[in-house]
């Protein structure tokens, strides 16, 4: 009976709201007299009534509401974790012990402590790659050479080109939610992708000096225009602009000039730029006479 009672207040309130909006006069001869106030008038009325109306619910009610939500919510995490599982499958099948004597290179990358850790957390790196949204299952991962003692990093690739690298810290973390059986999709972004794998080494330094390739380039150029003999014959051909080790990023760029008998010559200038500081780590010219150390 309260339910009945309640729906007739809600359907109330519904038409008092229309009716401030809708002159409800024009179609309903009995609501001609009837203005704005009055509709809001009986908005106000019909709410209060209807929260008069409507029980506030007992503590099992609420028990039981809480339990169908926790119910649901379980059963989502459970699916979730399962579509997870599933992406990493793959790969995980190609998970194998790790041991001293067969990876004496990754021991030495990893160091002992983490070392004894690698068989439990390599699937948990395979786990984040397949949590993210960016990959559509994994194919292999493995422990990288860019690992460092009690910093293990792992690169992860997916069936559609991306790669991640992981960081132990982030293995960490999902070997958590493994245990816990909540792994989940997640917004991560790949390192690189197949076609830019050298990305996926780069420093956040490196990173940003991607987008700048003419700028190196240039100030590059400036300081092999100082140092030949003329100036005025120099003969650019295409560079090729690469990342090195830790911050430097590389120009390496052929050229003619004439040396000082007049005869054109044909070497190769290599730029070293440091792209924390911005600055020429080291430049080189070599060719036909061998290599001369600019800086």
């Amino acid at each position: 009976m309260q339910d009945a009672i309640a729906g007739l207040f809600a359907i109330i309130l519904l038409a008092c709201l229309v009716g401030i909006v809708v002159p409800l006069g024009k179609f309903l001869p009995f609501a001609e007299g009837l203005g704005r106030k009055h509709y809001a008038l009986g908005a106000v009325v019909s709410f209060v009534l209807f929260g008069l109306i409507v029980p506030e619910p007992t503590p099992e009610e609420k028990a039981a509401r809480a339990a169908e939500a926790a119910a649901e919510q379980a059963a989502e995490a459970k699916e979730d974790h399962e579509a997870i599982l599933a992406k990493a499958a793959p790969a995980l099948e190609f998970v194998m012990p790790y041991t001293r004597k067969e990876f004496p290179e990754t021991y030495s990358w990893v160091g002992k402590e983490t070392f004894e850790k690698l068989d439990e957390l390599e699937p948990a790196a395979i786990y984040v790659a397949a949590e993210s949204n960016s990959c559509t299952q994994v194919n292999s991962g493995a422990v990288s050479d860019v690992s460092k003692k009690g910093k293990a990093v792992w690169f992860v690739d997916c069936e559609n080109g991306n790669r991640f690298m992981v960081k132990q810290a982030q293995a960490e973390e999902a070997l958590e939610r493994f245990k816990a059986g909540k792994l989940t999709e997640s917004n991560l972004e790949p390192s690189c992708t197949q076609s830019t794998i050298a990305m996926c080494k780069a420093t956040p330094e490196q990173r940003a000096a991607a987008d700048k390739e003419i700028e190196y380039v240039s100030f590059c150029d400036l300081i092999l225009e100082q140092v030949l003999v003329s100036p005025g014959s120099l003969d650019l051909h295409h560079w090729k602009y690469s990342m090195g080790k830790d911050n430097l990023m590389v120009v390496e760029r052929p050229f003619d000039s004439q040396n000082s008998f007049g005869a054109m010559i044909r070497n190769k200038y290599r730029c070293e730029i440091d792209a924390a500081k911005e600055e020429i780590e080291s430049f080189t010219i070599s060719g036909p006479m061998g290599t001369q150390q600019v800086i």
